[in-house]
């Protein structure tokens, strides 16, 4: 079940309650830093997990005009020969709220352990363009028009996605993810 109002936390800012938690931290083992790393890059996700780069990539959508991008969880901005997202306005950049990190010594005696944290997070710039690269022409999110990530189900959805797609090439590289907290 989804919220429908964002939750206030004093060290995070806005915040969206995941029914009971808005913080998630994983593990993984059995994969290499740069395929952890790649994950964030959708032709290697998209090759890894489907098995070839021009496959639907789940957390980018389908090429239809009236499509729901996802990708934005990963970070902004998320650019790439004239499509993708772009941030209108003041801001310049806004970090994933999906963290990636990597020990080669991790804990006692575990080496090449890497730690996933997810915050689902509401704080995303509010002016946000969407441009696709499928004919015909590109689809936008007109001015004025309250973009769909600002919808707190929407947002819900691409972090499940996002988690979801992670485990999915997690396993695909060979490694496994285990919650740890909470």
């Amino acid at each position: 079940m989804c919220p429908k109002t964002p939750v206030q936390d004093k060290t995070y800012g806005a915040v969206v309650a995941s029914c009971q938690h808005y913080a998630e931290i994983y593990e993984v083992e059995g994969a290499r830093l740069e395929a952890l790393h790649n994950f964030i890059l959708r032709g290697v996700r998209a090759r890894t997990v489907s098995e070839h780069f021009r496959n639907p990539d789940p957390l980018r959508g389908s090429y239809a005009p009236d499509a729901t991008p996802r990708s934005y969880v990963l970070g902004l901005p998320r650019e790439q020969k004239d499509t993708g997202f772009r941030i209108r306005g003041d801001s310049t950049r806004r970090a994933s709220t999906i963290m990636l990190a990597y020990h080669n010594q991790y804990l006692v005696g575990r080496r090449n352990v890497g730690v996933v944290t997810i915050i689902k997070s509401m704080d995303w710039p509010p002016k946000l363009e969407w441009r696709g690269g499928a004919s015909p022409g590109h689809a936008y999110i007109p001015k004025g028009q309250t973009p769909l990530y600002k919808d707190v189900c929407e947002v819900m959805a691409a972090y499940e996605i996002a988690r979801e797609e992670l485990f999915t090439y997690v396993q695909k590289v060979g490694a496994k993810a285990q919650r740890v907290w909470p």
